[in-house]
């Protein structure tokens, strides 16, 4: 079952929702200054996207991550990952920290286009999405133009709001089988039946020895009387003798 979610970065948010896309949105600037010639406009407030290979890890500090991609609105243009302009510039620079569920908490988005000044139609934007405030900068110089370069700044002293908007296709793992249940009686009935077998092994052994005791006794008895008979028989012919002397 897919389901689309939302999910504010700020709240209560109970479980890790494994988020990979994010959408930004900035305050509006509350400090613009311009150059008296400028015609660029202040657009504001910043928003973008971005997409990630994995979701961020729970805990992190300010952890760099490469975007697999990425889009923002500065002024009136859009700073994205397929402008072949990039190739030539800084390298977007995004770090972000979580809380124990991988929410965002803080973060560092730089982009920069900043190129050589003193040459035909120099296009520079700088731009930095941070959680103490957004701020942009842009210039433009073209030396065929008679009023000379334009220039345009604004920044934010708030944080925008990062949002997850995740698909999730979550596999249902059936909970393991509960244990069987445990008779409280079974230990004793197995204690005493063990105790029984033993006490008859015992008794056995002990009918064993009184069988062998009973027939020895009885050999003994048996030697005993055929003695007394012997004797008996002896203490006769000595009287026999002793009449006829």
């Amino acid at each position: 079952m897919k389901a689309l979610l939302l999910l504010p970065i700020f709240g209560a948010v109970a479980a890790h929702a494994e988020c990979t896309q994010y959408s930004y949105t900035g305050q509006p600037f509350n400090l613009v200054t311009a150059s008296s010639n400028n015609d660029l406009p202040a657009s504001s407030p910043i928003v973008g996207s971005l997409t990630l290979s994995q979701a961020l890890p729970p805990n992190a500090t300010l952890l760099t991550v490469t975007p697999a991609t990425w889009q923002f609105s500065l002024v009136n243009d859009e700073l994205t990952y397929t402008n072949g302009w990039f190739e030539d510039y800084p390298t977007p620079s995004f770090q972000f920290s979580t809380d124990a569920n991988g929410n965002i908490t803080d973060w560092l988005v730089t982009v920069d286009w900043s190129n050589s000044p003193g040459t035909l139609n120099v296009y520079d934007i700088s731009m930095t999405v941070a959680k103490a405030g957004d701020q942009i900068a842009e210039t433009y110089d073209d030396l065929n133009n008679p009023v000379g370069p334009m220039s345009i700044t604004g920044s934010s002293a708030t944080s925008g709001t990062w949002t997850c908007v995740t698909q999730m296709t979550a596999a249902y793992t059936a909970p393991p089988p509960p244990p069987p249940p445990v008779n409280p009686l079974a230990a004793q009935v197995a204690a005493l039946t063990a105790e029984v077998n033993s006490l008859t092994a015992q008794r056995n052994n002990a009918e064993a020895i009184n069988t062998i005791y009973l027939a020895e006794i009885r050999t003994f008895a048996a030697e005993l009387a055929a003695s007394r008979t012997e004797v008996a028989a002896l203490t006769a012919e000595v009287e026999k003798l002793k009449s006829t002397k």
